[in-house]
């Protein structure tokens, strides 16, 4: 798992589109561009980051954190998405991503 860097962000919407179908982890019925996400992407940060995962260099995964609520006393609550390509998606291993996090150390502010 390692910080999303700009280049993922092809591979980030890939993952993002192959969910649609399904419409169990969005309600978009059609399939985004990376430029509708590039906004979305530039606005992560150190507290707010998306971290993607690999397997033999290959995006298989991404978490994203963004502000659960505008107001003030919600800074500390994030939103967690997690988007995991078809063929490995499974309540264990959108677990087993969660709990990867632990491996960073997140700063409120």
């Amino acid at each position: 798992m390692r910080k999303a860097e700009p280049n993922d962000l092809k591979r980030i919407v890939e993952i993002y589109n192959s969910s649609i179908s399904s419409r169990m982890s969005t309600a978009d019925i059609v399939p985004i561009t990376i430029e509708n996400k590039k906004n979305w992407f530039d606005s992560h940060n150190e507290t707010r980051p998306i971290f993607v995962h690999e397997v033999n260099g290959y995006i298989t995964a991404w978490v994203s954190f963004q502000n659960f609520y505008g107001r003030s006393a919600y800074h500390i609550t994030a939103e967690i998405s997690i988007y995991v390509i078809v063929g490995i998606q499974s309540k264990t291993a959108k677990i087993r991503l969660i709990l990867r996090k632990g491996d960073y150390n997140f700063s409120y502010h």
